[in-house]
């Protein structure tokens, strides 16, 4: 049972509350960066603080956002912290830091991050392969699935069991970064799932925000289906949300508690922050009911409902009077008390009405007489006093305590003294005691494989006598060297040589620690910064992969440019430019929107990528044999998710079609590499593998890595920066396409965004509809629903014509256009290809962060 920790209280409180593990951040690379998250030396606190304790407890931590490559030398540093903390995993997302980590840091045990978006067995293998020992699961999978995963995927398997949910995907959601400018794979959603939308319908309330995950009546399942860890969400809530959820879960876990127990311990958590609640589809493709469309925070656990409101509201100029104000009547079915927290649902309003209890009276069902009280119990007829400006209320209106007096002293936790615990180096230390001086050296350990030990060595220069008592001197050097608290050390070993058993003053000993450890400490700093700066260099100096054996490139592709000879952080300069033919890619996920292409227009296209359908009917199967481009002009896409049977039947798919001579694919998971490498088209087997944008390429770390898998070529992420590409290695550069058109996938969702349910809901029979909707912030989206999955876009995509000739200076010459996700017109889809052809924009368009920087939003800057 693992609990969220933003700050070390909410571990401690964790950890006294039951939970055998937390998952903390740093203060660099975390998801929740908003987070106060911990510092290196809080790390090192709570990882030693957990392995005391009497039933050890483990320490999770998360680097997992996306780096970009100037971000290389911290994650090394960071790792290193880590290592050398004694983690017990680190949860990643970033294919180059897990490649680093399993390079540099082996002793690291690794956690693949939900945000990798893994959703089935054949992915999960893929990580096993990659050295990676649990994989935290997407949140959408039914319990089906999970128990498909756990049973064959060859690692361990967490799911999330409470707390908020996404509407898009984990790891697909690129709306705050696109139109925000705040990147979720970077730690800095600004949440517009949570935002109010209108359409031409009118007010569609908040057709994206999601319930809270609450499963707390699904652990046995879940265990039996042979979860390894059960994980709550929040590491943005405080320390009293982590201890009623770690109590509640531990119960739940080892089965202790009675039904009403249970509700209880519940009901005491719903006081501290909840939504309502859903299990989202353990039980398989339901896909209504996850939306809550009319409130989007917390409500907290309701305890009644209004009956009337009496008194009379006072005049402006007046002060209200306890007699005469305005009260609430309700019966309350929890104790009550003043300064508690009440909320109101009313008509009309999309948050709930708030106010603390400042004055209480218990009354009888008929509301007298009333007297004034500071507590009620369970079942009590209560009057609160409202305040002056509260709105009508209407009877039956639910009321909830959204805050407990009672909770907040049953949930309290013990903090160790500060010092108590820390991460702590071992130290070997030797003294030589003479007449004349007292000779000392040190070693200590650094927790970094292959650093070599730290020495140091000194001498204390002063006259000694001869000690009364022969074992006196060694005695009370053992008690001067325990006293390490202060230091990042502990005592090892010490030995004393002290043949003429001298006297050694207190002081004097006391002087000889201080320089030992000063010493060691500052040698121990320098052999961990020398190894980290040796490891730094080595990944910085990346060498191009071996290439895969693939397929030989058709004429018009042309071999794949040697890596350039240029410092990694230096940009191109317009002489360095590869001159090469440009390349132009069109991708597109609907047969009829190329009917209208001419000779000419295909003839410009280099290579046309066409997304296979793992949700439907296979639209391509009357279209391919009618292609007009050969065969090595043609590359099956594989989509980013495909589940349960849709991905069994994908796999057929890929096995009929490789079967047929398609040589060329693109994936755009890591379940799609094991798909492919199961069908037999490998790399080694003559097959031609490109990876999409959600296998996100920020680092030449990330593209080693997917090199080392047999990817031949990668698409640059949508959401990355100019600044950040000319930062790459240019061997990176010569692999990669720019996708220079793209209604770019904001949200993609399980849930279904369409209000009104088909006549009969079912992927084969879900029809393609797009809905235009505006946001309280201005966003201009549409949300497009196809075989049961919703993918809202911008109302203007993403284009980057008037960004072509930097990219050339790069040397990126290898472009993309995607016609997806919306509905494109044969006249429409002309049109857009033939504009880009000619380095126009096709109309209206935005270009993301590639100017303003990927984490613009995070510095204030407006999302552009």
């Amino acid at each position: 049972m693992l609990a969220p920790a933003g700050d070390l209280d909410a571990a401690f409180a964790a950890f006294e509350h039951g939970a055998d593990a937390v998952y903390v951040g740093l203060r660099r690379f975390s998801a929740r960066a908003e987070a106060a998250n911990l510092s290196a030396d809080e790390v090192g606190e709570l990882t030693a603080y957990a392995h005391a304790l009497s039933s050890p407890r483990r320490v999770y931590a998360t680097v997992n956002t996306l780096v970009q490559q100037a971000e290389l030398p911290g994650v090394v540093d960071a790792l290193a912290v880590l290592a050398e903390s004694g983690v017990d995993a680190v949860i990643v997302q970033d294919l180059g830091v897990a490649r680093i980590a399993r390079s540099l840091f082996p002793s690291l045990r690794l956690h693949a991050s939900t945000q990798m978006a893994v959703h089935t067995a054949a992915g999960a293998r893929v990580l096993r392969d990659l050295g990676f020992r649990r994989v935290v699961l997407a949140r959408e999978l039914s319990l089906a699935e999970i128990r498909e995963v756990a049973a064959g995927g060859g690692l361990d398997v967490e799911v999330f069991v409470h707390g908020a949910l996404c509407y898009c995907t984990s790891g697909l959601c690129l709306y705050s970064s696109h139109l925000r400018g705040r990147s979720g794979n970077r730690g800095r959603c600004a949440y517009p799932c949570r935002d109010r939308f209108r359409s031409d319908d009118g007010d569609l309330g908040h057709p994206f925000s999601m319930k809270d995950l609450s499963r707390a009546d699904r652990v046995g399942d879940l265990a039996a289906a042979g979860v390894a860890a059960l994980k709550i969400e929040g590491r943005m809530k405080g320390p009293l949300y982590v201890a009623c959820l770690s109590r509640l879960y531990r119960g739940l876990v080892d089965d202790t508690l009675s039904r009403a127990g249970r509700e209880a311990l519940a009901e005491d958590a719903r006081t501290v922050f909840s939504r309502l609640p859903t299990d989202l589809y353990l039980d398989g493709a339901a896909h209504r009911g996850a939306v809550d469309t009319r409130n989007v925070g917390h409500r907290g656990a309701r305890i009644g409902e209004a009956v009337a409101v009496t008194g009379r509201a006072p005049a402006r100029s007046q002060r209200p009077r306890p007699q005469t104000a305005r009260r609430l009547r309700f019966t309350t079915s929890r104790p009550l008390e003043r300064h508690d927290g009440l909320q109101i649902d009313l008509p009309g309003r999309s948050e709930p009405y708030g106010f603390a209890v400042g004055e209480l009276w218990v009354t009888d069902a008929a509301g007298r007489p009333a007297r004034s009280a500071f507590a009620a119990e369970a079942g009590a007829c209560v009057e609160v006093a409202l305040p002056a400006d509260a709105p009508a209320i209407p009877a039956g209106a639910p009321v909830y305590c959204a805050s407990s007096q009672a909770v907040k002293r049953a949930y309290t936790f013990t903090r160790p003294r500060p010092g108590t615990w820390a991460f702590r180096r071992p130290l070997h230390v030797d003294l030589a005691v003479r007449a004349d001086a007292i000779g000392w050296s040190a070693r200590t350990e650094v927790n970094l494989p292959g650093a070599p030990a730290a020495t140091a060595a000194g001498a204390y220069a002063g006259r000694l006598d001869p000690a009364r008592s022969p074992e006196a001197p060694d005695e009370a050097a053992r008690q001067a060297f325990a006293k390490l608290g202060g230091t990042r050390l502990t005592l090892a070993g010490l030995r004393v040589d002290n043949p003429g058993g001298l006297f050694v003053p207190i002081s004097v000993l006391n002087g000889v620690r201080r320089a030992v450890t000063d010493a060691a400490g500052a040698a121990a700093e320098r052999v961990r910064d020398e190894w980290v700066r040796a490891r730094l260099s080595a990944v910085e100096q990346e060498c191009e992969p071996e290439p895969a054996p693939a397929g030989r490139p058709s004429a018009r592709e042309g071999a794949l440019p040697q890596r350039a000879a240029r410092p990694v952080d230096s940009p191109c300069s317009p002489r360095e430019a590869a001159p090469q033919a440009l390349t132009w890619l069109l991708r597109t996920d609907q047969a009829a929107c190329l009917a209208g292409f001419e000779a000419s227009d295909w003839e410009a296209v280099d290579e046309l990528a066409v997304e296979l359908n793992a949700d439907g009917p296979d639209e391509w199967e009357a279209w391919l044999p009618r292609c007009p481009l050969p065969r090595d002009r043609v590359r099956l896409a594989l989509p980013p998710v495909a589940r349960g049977p849709k991905e069994a039947a994908l796999a057929a798919a890929v096995r009929r079609r490789a079967s047929e001579g398609w040589t060329r694919w693109d994936v755009s998971s890591l379940a799609g590499v094991t798909v492919l490498r199961e069908a037999g088209a490998t790399a080694a087997a003559g097959f031609d593998l490109t990876a999409d944008w959600p296998l996100y390429t920020l680092n030449a770390q990330a593209a080693a890595q997917l090199a080392d898998l047999g990817v031949r070529r990668l698409t640059l992420s949508p959401e990355d920066d100019l600044g950040n590409w000319r930062r790459l290695p240019a061997w990176v550069l010569a692999r990669a396409v720019v996708t220079v058109y793209q209604d770019t996938p904001l949200f993609t969702s399980e849930t279904c965004g369409w209000p009104e349910p088909c006549a009969r809901c079912h992927p084969d029979t879900c029809p393609r509809r797009e809905r235009a909707m505006v946001s309280a912030a201005g966003d201009r989206v549409i949300a497009v629903t196809r075989h049961c999955r919703t993918t809202v876009v911008n109302e203007h995509p993403f284009c980057l014509s008037g960004v072509v000739t930097e990219l050339g200076v790069l040397g990126l010459r290898c472009y993309r256009v995607d016609l997806i996700h919306r509905a494109y017109t044969a006249d429409r889809a002309r049109s857009v290809w033939r504009a880009l052809r000619a380095g126009r924009s096709p109309g209206p368009a935005h270009t993301g962060n590639i100017r303003r920087g990927i984490d613009a939003g995070a510095r204030g800057a407006g999302a552009g």
